[in-house]
């Protein structure tokens, strides 16, 4: 048994292997498979069955930086998706409902809870504009949901998450 083990990990080397584009080629194609034959259609099952051979020829592949490109790409795509509401509130411009930026009440509040409250943010940030202090925007790293304070009123200004050193632009 550990022969062939040893032998796949041979036809392995310098492969390209599996990843999250791959994971959702195969679920994707086992449910256009698995629709083809319950509605008896011929064509969505070999679409199903193209979608399960393109995912096994990314995997056999060699080409690397081909298929890394091709993941970055499909991760884009899918946290497009999935974080619909942040990327909704950074093509407005990056700014908050109220208060010079507080960006808590444009669904920010999505990746998970404030340090501090809404009202308790906006109380600071009219305390420091009264006394010619900095207001700040509040916004969250797309990588990790870490929570981020930057300047107000800077422009397009480059963030480095201090957590996972993920770096992102948007507008203060």
């Amino acid at each position: 048994m550990g022969n062939w083990s040893y032998r796949f990990m041979n036809f392995m080397r310098g492969r390209y292997g599996w990843d999250q584009l791959g994971m959702f080629l195969m679920i994707a194609s086992f449910a256009i498979e698995i629709l083809g034959r319950i509605f008896r259609s011929s064509i969505v099952y070999y679409i199903g069955l193209g979608l399960f051979f393109w995912m096994l020829f990314r995997m056999f592949s060699r080409n690397i930086s081909a298929r890394v490109a091709e993941n970055q790409k499909f991760i884009n795509i899918r946290n497009r998706f999935a974080n619909w509401r942040y990327f909704r509130q950074q093509k407005r411009g990056g700014r908050g409902g109220y208060n010079g930026g507080y960006s808590g009440q444009q669904g920010n509040t999505y990746y998970g809870d404030f340090s501090k409250s809404h009202e308790q943010a906006a109380r600071e940030n009219n305390r420091a504009s009264k006394k010619g202090g900095t207001v700040y925007c509040y916004y969250y790293c797309p990588n990790c949901k870490q929570q981020v304070r930057v300047p107000a009123g800077k422009g397009k200004v480059r963030i480095t998450c201090p957590r996972c050193e993920h770096k992102f632009e948007t507008y203060s």
